[in-house]
């Protein structure tokens, strides 16, 4: 069958070596010694260096070693018709990228593939993942290019508006919008296949999410937290919670409250309270403490002894996490807060209202104004569910943003008060915000499900290593109808996310494991091999019920290029 060579319409071209020396076999040495010869930079050597640098350190360095002008300058130079950004993307370098686009980098630029095709950077982040077999650092590009700010529009809406369906390969009747005029023929038929799951959610999730204005953007900047709104791109679903969290940071940053910023997550377990509060901790880029409240019973667990008791001078890991980043910004987990003493809770007050706590080691006064304290509990399972089950359940997903928010307050009077039952009014009056986590919807689950699967397909990827206990690898997973797979992954609201990881391994792992132990070879040859091609798709079983089968689809290779039947 013939081949549309979509890997021909996103090439780009090779760069001879640009630099006055003879090429080493390392290009990392020859980025260094450009570096420390401060040759100039062109855009030649920009591109090279961003095609052939093995490491994004590489790329950074050499990139830091000049003026901001000057990589401006170059940025907005095109290489024969290439723009430095769309090698920056062909790299996989997440961090590249977004350093690229602080610098000056046009994010929705576009690519000159042939006369009257021009393919924007987003949908060849999109492309050169499906074409180069790599789909999760394709989809973790778009989501970086979506939360640095990229025009989703210049995706076709009809492709990413209904997220969970595959879009259509033809585009619906009438005229094309006017952002997305390029993309229509066998480039339209491309994307439709090379656009996944999460990568319509991304999609769909830069249209619910304004941008933050212009006097926001500056205070943010001015304050290093601009990252603050990309926030929705790196958790699934809990738009309620997003809303809050970032209403609450940015009232905390703007007002420079004396005392530091207080949060309780509550919700059932796997829904995404830990994983929020290290992506806050990963998007402010500072320091995390992670405190297992379990055992936290008397003050001395959680701080450590007072001065001249016992051990004192050793103080505790949040005593000496608090001291070492005295004054700085940091996020503290208090995890599974509700199992703690009223002794834990009476040693927290001063630090929570003043803003100042004493190193036990050595009676320091600490400054923690600027610290956020993240508190994560189980204690509103039932009322946060019931809220669910009365008034989200069954509502589409328009329908629930219009819900009432006389209702979301009515929850956060509950869930106050059961709080200051619990923890005492003392404590409970310096938390800021109670913010519940929702189980996901029929239309949420799914895209965890898909995220998952990526996540597995990655970790594949690499080829077997015996000398570092490595056995299994040099995989490829390929999903056929995400839809109908990613909804029969089983999701419990009670156990969230892990649920849905578990039959993952059961039902995809492990199928995958036992083709791959069926292999009559050594890891040696493996190694060397092409990668295995497993098959993931859906097939009856018992009437209506449908089962999850991984099929070995024998091996695949990069660029792979579509049926023009397709």
């Amino acid at each position: 069958m013939p081949k549309f060579k979509v890997s021909q319409e996103i090439n780009l071209p090779d760069i001879p070596f640009p630099f006055r020396w003879i090429p080493s076999e390392n290009a990392a040495d020859d980025i260094k010694l450009a570096v420390q010869k401060r040759t100039e930079m062109t855009v030649e050597r920009l591109c090279w260096v961003l095609r052939n640098a093995p490491r994004s350190n590489s790329i950074r360095d050499y990139i830091s070693s000049f003026d901001v002008s000057m990589v401006r300058s170059n940025l907005s130079t095109n290489l024969n018709g290439h723009n430095p950004l769309f090698y920056a993307v062909a790299s996989m370098h997440v961090d590249v990228v977004g350093l690229l686009v602080g610098l000056g980098g046009d994010i929705n630029v576009a690519l000159p593939s042939r006369p009257g095709l021009s393919i924007p950077l987003i949908a060849f982040a999109a492309l050169e993942g499906w074409c180069r077999l790599r789909r999760h650092q394709g989809t973790e590009m778009i989501r970086k290019l979506l939360a640095l700010g990229a025009d989703h529009e210049l995706i076709p809406r009809d492709m990413w508006e209904d997220y969970i369906r595959a879009p259509a390969k033809l585009a619906p009747p009438g005229a094309l919008p006017p952002k997305a005029t390029w993309c229509s023929g066998r480039i339209r038929i491309a994307l439709a296949k090379a656009l996944n799951l999460t990568d319509r959610y991304l999609l769909f999730t830069a249209e619910e999410y304004k941008s933050p204005s212009r006097l926001q953007s500056q205070i943010l900047s001015d304050t290093q937290s601009k990252s603050l709104f990309e926030l929705p791109f790196y958790v699934v679903a809990q738009r309620y919670a997003i809303e809050r969290i970032q209403k609450s940071l940015m009232s905390h940053i703007v007002v420079q409250d004396r005392r530091p910023l207080v949060l309780i997550f509550g919700g059932p377990s796997g829904h995404g309270k830990t994983e929020l509060a290290r992506q806050i901790k990963d998007l402010l880029n500072v320091s995390f403490h992670n405190v297992n409240c379990t055992d936290m019973k008397f003050n001395n667990d959680i701080f450590g002894p007072h001065a001249p008791y016992k051990g004192y001078e050793d103080g505790s890991p949040l005593n000496n996490f608090l001291a070492d980043r005295n004054g700085n910004r940091a996020v503290v987990l208090l995890d599974e807060f509700e199992k703690t003493s009223q002794e834990v809770h009476h040693t927290l007050l001063r630090p929570f209202d003043e803003g100042i706590y004493q190193d036990r080691r050595n009676g320091d006064n600490v400054g923690c104004k600027n610290m956020i304290f993240i508190m994560t509990t189980n204690l509103f399972d039932d009322e946060i569910t019931a809220f669910y089950n009365n008034h989200l359940a069954k509502k589409s997903h328009t329908e629930r943003k219009n819900v009432n928010g006389t209702i979301y307050r009515e929850l956060q009077s509950r869930l106050r008060q059961k709080m200051r039952q619990r923890f005492g009014v003392p404590l409970a009056g310096r938390i800021r915000e109670i913010v519940p986590f929702f189980p996901f919807s029929p239309t949420e689950f799914p895209v965890v499900s898909h995220k998952n699967i990526l996540k597995l397909s990655d970790s594949l990827y690499p080829p077997p290593d015996k000398d570092n206990k490595r056995y299994l690898g040099k995989i490829h997973i390929e999903v056929v109808d995400e839809e109908a797979v990613c909804q029969n992954i089983v999701y419990d609201s009670q156990e969230g996310a892990r649920s849905i990881e578990r039959d993952i391994e059961d039902k995809i792992r492990n199928g995958v494991l036992d083709l791959y132990l069926d292999r009559d070879d050594s890891l040696e040859n493996i190694a060397k091999s092409p990668l295995m091609n497993m098959e993931v798709t859906i097939e009856p079983n018992d009437g209506d019920r449908k089962m999850i089968i991984v099929r070995d689809n024998g091996t695949i290779s990069a660029p792979r290029e579509f049926p023009l039947s397709f």
